[in-house]
């Protein structure tokens, strides 16, 4: 994997793990609610995707 490849997905990552953190933070429907599902489902897909990147660099640079 590339570094810029890596630094998309890192970025991308990062922007949707705190897009989701924001929502929970400040829902616009209380209680339980489909959307506050969804808000929850990006934050930890972008967190995985966050870890997924760093291994990715650490990876590519045992590898080099």
């Amino acid at each position: 994997m590339s570094a810029a490849v890596w630094s998309i997905l890192l970025a991308v990552s990062v922007a949707l793990a705190a897009a989701g953190t924001e929502y929970l933070d400040r829902p616009i429907f209380e209680g339980d609610h489909w959307s506050n599902d969804i808000a929850a489902a990006v934050m930890w897909s972008g967190r995985a995707g966050v870890v997924l990147a760093l291994c990715a660099f650490v990876g590519g640079a045992v590898a080099a």
